[in-house]
């Protein structure tokens, strides 16, 4: 009991010790696992946006003017554009044509918590996946259309979206309906790291945001209405 009572001071000093000792690795491995997850969301959304900007400047590849070479964004309560489809040609050697059709489908996957920074309250979020969808037609005849059968699904997809808006802007910038007038595409997007260490990690979301213009389509006012197939209607093409 004596030697106990001696030692008190020290057996305190050294279980404080311990105690420092292991919250630090704590935070050590905590700072360490969100710089990976940090690191991950930020090259899933640098490879993200940027094959999305690539889809974007090759629409209308090789199409005429007056010629639709996408369709309008199919758009959800939330905001979220839930598909949208386009088109680019290739030109053949026997002087065919190879029509090629994108189409993005939106998701919902799950949702997640996440913690306000400035009230601390915790909102539920809701998650998506964008899957991107090709198919294409040898010569095709308009009006433009792809049977269901035809779309097959690629492997370049992302599954921790929590918000993707695709539209189109008219040349004074404001958002329009009308693809004659759309002489630009905005995307918007925000991607979810794919672990949220509540309540200490700082990265929530990050987000996207790109306005890229296409390349030439009509010189108002427009002479052809659209299709009611869902496809890109001509009325006469002298090149794009």
């Amino acid at each position: 009991m004596q030697f106990f009572i001696d030692h008190l001071g020290s057996v305190l000093i050294g279980g404080v010790l311990i105690l420092i000792l292991s919250v630090g690795q704590m935070r050590t491995g905590h700072a360490g696992i969100e710089q990976v997850v940090t690191h991950g969301a930020r090259a899933k959304t640098l490879v993200f946006g940027h094959w999305i900007e690539r889809d974007i400047l090759d629409i209308g590849e090789n199409f005429g003017r007056n010629r639709y070479r996408f369709e309008v964004p199919v758009g959800d309560a939330l905001g979220n554009t839930v598909q949208w489809q386009f088109y680019s040609d290739s030109l053949l050697v026997g002087g065919g044509i190879l029509r090629y059709a994108t189409r993005y489908d939106l998701v919902t996957t799950d949702s997640v918590v996440v913690r306000s920074y400035t009230t601390g309250n915790d909102t539920l979020r809701m998650m998506y996946r964008l899957d991107r969808y090709h198919a294409s037609a040898l010569n095709p005849t308009e009006p433009f259309t792809i049977p269901a059968s035809e779309w097959e699904r690629d492997a370049q997809s992302v599954g921790t979206l929590s918000f993707f808006e695709v539209a189109m802007l008219a040349r004074n910038g404001t958002v329009t309906l009308d693809q004659a007038r759309a002489d630009y595409i905005r995307i918007r997007f925000a991607v979810l790291p794919e672990i949220i260490l509540r309540p200490e990690n700082y990265l929530r979301e990050l987000y996207w945001v790109s306005t890229l213009k296409v390349r030439p389509f009509w010189d108002p006012p427009a002479t052809t209405a659209p299709t009611g197939g869902g496809g890109p209607s001509e009325e006469g093409s002298d090149g794009a």
